[in-house]
C-alpha cells in the first residue's frame, strides 16, 4: 500500500518530490511517523534504521534535519488515506464491533500546546484537536486540528458527511443543544448524550419523576442557529434514560433511539460509559 503509485499521485503535489532514490524515501518517511516515536528526534531515527538493517545498536543513516527538510513535502492527508484503508480492511477482514447493529463513534476535543520554530526563537502556541474514535477496536476514525476559536461543537457539524445511518455517537456534556441534536435528527444519525443538568422544563421534570426512562419533546433550535446550520425549526423528541453509576451518581441520557424493546434502557448505562 505504502508503495502504490496511486498514493504517490494522490498526495505529492509536487512529481520533483521524493523522485530521487534516497535513504528518506516516501514508505520510510511514512513508516518513521507512523512507529511510535517517544524519544528525540534523533535517537529514534537512529532506533529505526538499526531495526530496519536488524542491527542491535544505533544507526545513524539519517539526521534530524534531513528529516525536517522531507517532512515539508509530505501532507497530513497521506495519514488520513492510510487510516481509512486500514479501517475499511479492518471491517472486510475482522469486523468492527457494533452494538444492536450499530457502530458506535465516540467524540471528544482536547486542547494541546504545539511547539513551532520562527527564524529567532521557539513559539508555544494552543490548539484544540478532535476526533472520531471507534471503541472496541481502540482506533481512531478521524482527527483534525483546529484553533482555539471554533467550539466543539462547531467541529462535530463540520464531520456529520463522514457518519451514516448505521452510526451511534456517544457524546458527553459538552455537546448537546436544540440545534445539534435537530442536525443530527435530520441526517438520522443516532445519538446517545448526557443531559445532567441541561435540557430545560422536560428534563428538569423527568429527574423530579423518579421513572428510569420517557420519550420527551425538546425545544426547536432558535432562528438564528436553525438559519447558520440550515435546519428546521422543529422540536426533536428523545428518549430520556436514567443511569445510576457504581458511585451512585445519577445521569441523565438522551437519545434518539426511541425503540424501548429493540434497546433497552438498561444496556445505555454501560453504552455510555
Amino acid at each position: 500500500m505504502l508503495h502504490s503509485a496511486a498514493l504517490r499521485l494522490r498526495h505529492i503535489a509536487d512529481p520533483r518530490h521524493f523522485s530521487r532514490k534516497r535513504v528518506l524515501d516516501f514508505a520510510t518517511l511514512i513508516c518513521w511517523f507512523i512507529s511510535g516515536n517517544r524519544a528525540c528526534v534523533q535517537t529514534e531515527l537512529d532506533r529505526f534504521f538499526a531495526v530496519l538493517n536488524n542491527q542491535a545498536q544505533l544507526l545513524r543513516r539519517v539526521s534530524a534535519q534531513a528529516l525536517s527538510k522531507a517532512r515539508k513535502n509530505l501532507p497530513a492527508t497521506v495519514f488520513c488515506d492510510l487510516n481509512a484503508r486500514l479501517l475499511a480492511l479492518l471491517e472486510r477482514h475482522i469486523g468492527i464491533p457494533r452494538w444492536h447493529g450499530l457502530r458506535v463513534v465516540a467524540v471528544d476535543a482536547s486542547d494541546v500546546r504545539l511547539m513551532a520554530h520562527d527564524a529567532t526563537r521557539r513559539l508555544i502556541r494552543c490548539a484544540k484537536v478532535f476526533a472520531l474514535y471507534l471503541p472496541g477496536v481502540e482506533m481512531m476514525l478521524h482527527a483534525a486540528l483546529y484553533g482555539t476559536d471554533t467550539g466543539e461543537r462547531q467541529m462535530l457539524f463540520e464531520h456529520l458527511e463522514m457518519l451514516g445511518r448505521d452510526d451511534l455517537l456517544v457524546l458527553d456534556r459538552g455537546y448537546p443543544c436544540s440545534w445539534l441534536m435537530a442536525a443530527l435528527q435530520r441526517r438520522q444519525i443516532a445519538f446517545c448524550t448526557r443531559l445532567d443538568g441541561i435540557g430545560g422544563n422536560a428534563v428538569k421534570a423527568f429527574v423530579r419523576s423518579g421513572v428510569d426512562e420517557a420519550i420527551v419533546v425538546l425545544p426547536a433550535p432558535n432562528r438564528l442557529d436553525a438559519a447558520n446550520y440550515v435546519i428546521e425549526r422543529s422540536v426533536v423528541t428523545v428518549r430520556l434514560i436514567r443511569t445510576v453509576t457504581g458511585e451512585g451518581l445519577i445521569r441523565v441520557l438522551a437519545t434518539n433511539l426511541l425503540d424501548t424493546v429493540k434497546r433497552p434502557a438498561a444496556e445505555f448505562g454501560a453504552l455510555y460509559h
